[in-house]
């Protein structure tokens, strides 16, 4: 039993780099939507606060 323990071991250590490499893009897109969250956030406060217009999308020219 003690060998196949260790096969497995070896196996998951084989996969690792792809795991955290997934696992490392899958936090950098939830960074990138907390900060637009957070961006959305300020714009809000901004406009009730009266600093602001209306919050929205730009219009495009």
């Amino acid at each position: 039993m003690g060998d196949n323990d260790d096969e497995g071991r070896y196996f998951d250590m084989q996969n690792e780099p792809a795991r955290l490499k997934a696992r490392i893009e899958d936090l950098e897109k939830q960074v990138a939507k907390l900060k637009a969250a957070n961006k959305t956030k300020n714009k809000i406060i901004a406009w009730l606060k009266g600093e602001v217009k209306k919050p929205g999308k730009k219009k495009k020219k």
